[in-house]
């Protein structure tokens, strides 16, 4: 617990250094920008066999193939209603396509929402992730409810805002104002 606070703390405190000193040229901009690289390198890649190249120059020699094939037209491949077949569009196996044809569970939803950093980015309503994980009991259902209802629709709706005012602590999650009207 006491970590999870201390994690909220640094993860608030980055934000406000980044929004106090972000581009400026500061020892603070040129330590986030090795990070940055550091991060952004492919290691290891799986090739049109399976097997993973882990030599750069064999990296980079795959991806050019695979970016030489994709952009160049071939009389086979420029013609009309052929399904275009590369190295890099991804296929599921049999087993993994009954996997995600069943209904979503609560408890798929509830882990993915629980995988997501908690600051990492708010969602279309203005809310982080760590609004929903801590609020879990009183916005859960509908929570639920929405992505079982994107899943049947197969199309993320339109988000709607409702700005007001909600008591967390009582029990039903209505303001004592709106209990008395």
């Amino acid at each position: 617990m006491v970590l999870k606070q201390e994690e909220e703390i640094w993860a608030m405190k980055s934000r406000v250094n980044w929004m106090i000193q972000g581009d400026r040229n500061t020892a603070f901009y040129h330590v986030s920008t090795l990070v940055r690289q550091k991060g952004n390198k492919i290691l290891a890649i799986k090739d049109n066999v399976g097997e993973w190249i882990f030599e750069e120059n064999d990296i980079k020699g795959f991806i050019r193939a695979g970016f030489g094939e994709l952009y160049t037209t071939s009389p086979v491949s420029a013609l009309r209603g052929s399904p275009l077949s590369t190295q890099w569009q991804p296929r599921l196996t049999d087993e993994e396509k009954i996997s995600i044809s069943g209904e979503v569970t609560v408890e798929e939803i509830k882990q993915a929402l629980w995988s997501i950093k908690a600051f990492k980015a708010p969602s279309p309503d203005g809310l982080h992730v760590e609004f929903y994980q801590r609020f879990w009991l009183i916005v859960g259902n509908s929570v639920v409810e929405e992505v079982k209802r994107m899943f049947m629709v197969r199309k993320i709706l339109e988000v709607e805002t409702f700005v007001g005012e909600i008591d967390l602590t009582s029990s039903n999650g209505l303001c004592a104002r709106e209990q008395r009207d």
